[in-house]
């Protein structure tokens, strides 16, 4: 009898557990980790996405329009370009995805701190190091939002103890980027 893969056995117990078994934890990162642990900042919009099922684990291309690039601009050759992330179609109506990792809408507007790896641009950080920038519709001003669903931990006296994103409310986009700017 041929051995199932283990993605369809860790389905097959997601499936029929009790209780959410939809959470990843992350190491909690500051401002300047991310910022110095970038190969850029972005801001920049989702024009389309797709699934790349070549590898081991499937990942989702999503194709950006830069914006603005606040750091790492010398990284940067084309005002267009795709953003890796963990999960996405295997085929055969088989799905992946990574909790906790960073997600993109087709059309959403977003600041995202990247790390070049293996010649392909990744969030860093998983989703702690993308946010959703979104306009006030009272104020028409620009608005980071803090990413969504994310248990951080941060090491406290050589223990992981529960943290908190570096952002946890909005904050205006000028803030930010000078935030960011000022972390250089």
């Amino acid at each position: 009898m041929m051995k199932p893969p283990a993605w369809a056995l860790a389905f097959f117990l997601a499936s029929v557990l009790p209780g959410e078994l939809h959470s990843s934890t992350i190491l909690q990162l500051t401002l300047g980790q991310l910022v110095h642990g970038s190969d850029a900042v972005i801001i920049g919009k989702v024009v389309s996405k797709a699934s790349d099922a070549s590898g081991s684990v499937p990942l989702t291309r999503n194709v950006v329009e830069v914006e603005a690039c606040l750091l790492g601009v010398e990284k940067l050759e084309d005002p267009v370009i795709e953003i890796f992330t963990l999960g996405g179609s295997k085929g055969g109506g088989v799905a992946v995805h990574v909790f906790g990792e960073a997600r993109f809408g087709v059309g959403e507007r977003f600041l995202a701190f990247l790390e070049l790896r293996g010649g392909r641009w990744r969030v860093r950080g998983m989703a702690q190091g993308k946010m959703t920038v979104k306009s006030d519709p009272s104020t028409g001003i620009d608005m980071v939002l803090p990413p969504d669903k994310i248990n951080v931990v941060t090491l406290k006296d050589g223990k992981m103890v529960k943290g908190k994103p570096f952002i946890t409310e909005p904050v205006t986009l000028d803030g930010m980027v000078d935030d960011i700017l000022s972390e250089k």
